[in-house]
């Protein structure tokens, strides 16, 4: 069966087109090896399934429990900031405190973020407009140093109340990774597939992650090739295949650090 045709717009970089995914939320798609920043089954409903509820932001139907919801989350791979938005908008939501960390190699530009309408779908769609300001203003201007010394780390935070705090790291996830000191309850795992970045898949860098994972927390993502479970397994965490998302990959991952696991294994 040949794949659905999706509309496709320009994008500002030339490398990436817009895509309207089938649930009407948009992505990136690379224009010659069609590698994507989300499911082209539907973005938003990735990051709901994938990150939100295996991530532990799940509501129980029916009852008003937060059991479990984590307080602190790091992500490897921002991206469009779609996770990050969906994830935000849903602690703001819920009255429930967050401390948001994530890293990106190679931000994109404010302009291609505007396009992607990533309001859509939110309950305080303001808070993606507020998000793109900030963005905009404190990230935005960093490419050209970034460029200038493309060996350092670069942090920005945007502090949207007392509860709710993002922190977007501009450089290479295993160099932050290797020396944060933060401890996450929950790590979204969204760097695009081993072969385009093998180098955020590999042990060393998994061995790292663990270690910034608290006893009992989870590593959540969309991967669940068997060579990866392997390594997932190698470092320590107990994994499983769960559903995907209705539409789009059959199976993803949660991958917990045991409660008794002082460090990782290898």
């Amino acid at each position: 069966m040949a794949p659905p045709r999706r509309v496709q717009l320009s994008c500002p970089q030339p490398d990436w087109l817009i895509e309207i995914t089938d649930d009407d939320s948009r992505t990136l798609v690379h224009v010659d090896n069609e590698v994507s920043y989300h499911s082209r089954c539907g973005a938003a409903s990735e990051c709901d399934h994938v990150y939100l509820i295996n991530g532990g932001c799940s509501i129980e139907t029916g009852t008003n429990t937060f059991s479990g919801w984590p307080s602190t989350i790091l992500e490897i791979g921002f991206g469009t900031g779609l996770s990050m938005l969906r994830t935000l908008d849903r602690m703001v939501r819920y009255e429930r405190p967050l401390k948001f960390i994530s890293v990106e190699r190679r931000p994109l530009m404010c302009e291609t973020l505007r396009l992607l309408e990533l309001s859509r779908g939110l309950h305080q769609p303001e808070l993606a407009e507020q998000f793109l300001n900030w963005y905009a203003e404190q990230i935005e201007p960093t490419f050209v140093d970034r460029q200038r010394d493309s060996g350092s780390l670069f942090s920005s935070h945007w502090k949207l109340s007392a509860m709710h705090e993002v922190e977007l790291v501009v450089g290479d996830a295993r160099d932050f990774v290797a020396h944060a000191n933060a401890i996450a309850d929950t790590v979204y795992l969204d760097a695009f597939d081993p072969k385009t970045n093998p180098e955020l898949w590999e042990i060393p860098f998994l061995r790292l992650l663990v270690q910034r994972l608290r006893p009992g927390g989870r590593l959540v993502t969309y991967c669940v090739a068997t060579e990866i479970r392997h390594r997932m397994e190698a470092v320590g965490l107990d994994v499983l295949r769960v559903p995907g998302p209705k539409g789009g990959k059959r199976e993803v991952m949660i991958a917990t650090r045991p409660s008794d696991c002082d460090h990782a294994r290898g």
